[in-house]
């Protein structure tokens, strides 16, 4: 698979997911949605919601109520296939999102996890082949994509650098003999 075809495929898949979540959620728009809502202590609260409206919970959210009366988001989990089990999850510092993991497969691996440093993306990893082994990591700043590390022969480590400058292809750099050092730049 050439390196623009990787990347299109994980875009893809990542894109096939946001679609399924947007259809997902405007699938319930007008529906009776059932809210349930359990206090876990003093502090925390769990809220669960059927959002498809087949009787079970399908989504969950944790808050933290402070003293001064208001709520603050601390994490939320999603099943977007309605297995009960949780696809996609959403973690928040200070009410602001930190982190995202999502099993894009729905096998119970997480397959991509999306890293934020004060709202904005700064990294993502990736398991391409949905091991649940990170393969790919991408690092981004103000949301601009600077630079793609990938491990090729499943070792734990890159092995190959893709370089951008203002979201286009710099340059590469492979590693043939994967010792850690780039052997060859196109």
């Amino acid at each position: 698979m050439t390196i623009r075809a990787h990347i299109c495929a994980v875009n893809l898949n990542y894109i096939l997911l946001c679609g399924w979540m947007f259809i997902f959620s405007q699938s319930c728009a007008g529906k009776k949605i059932s809210v349930k809502n359990e206090k876990l202590d003093s502090e925390l609260i769990m809220t669960s919601t059927d959002v498809s409206g087949n009787g079970k919970a399908d989504t969950w959210r944790w808050t933290q109520r402070g003293q001064d009366g208001n709520e603050t988001l601390l994490r939320e989990e999603i099943d977007l296939n309605s297995d009960q089990k949780v696809d996609l999850r959403k973690f928040f510092e200070n009410g602001v999102l930190s982190r995202i993991t999502m099993d894009l497969d729905f096998d119970g691996k997480n397959d991509l996890t999306e890293f934020y440093e004060n709202g904005a993306l700064s990294r993502m990893e990736i398991s391409h082949n949905f091991s649940g082994k990170i393969d790919t990591w991408r690092y981004y700043e103000k949301n601009e994509l600077l630079r793609i590390e990938r491990d090729t022969n499943d070792d734990g480590k890159p092995d190959q650098w893709i370089y951008f400058a203002q979201n286009r292809h710099e340059r590469t750099g492979k590693d043939y003999n994967f010792d850690g050092i780039v052997d060859l730049w196109e």
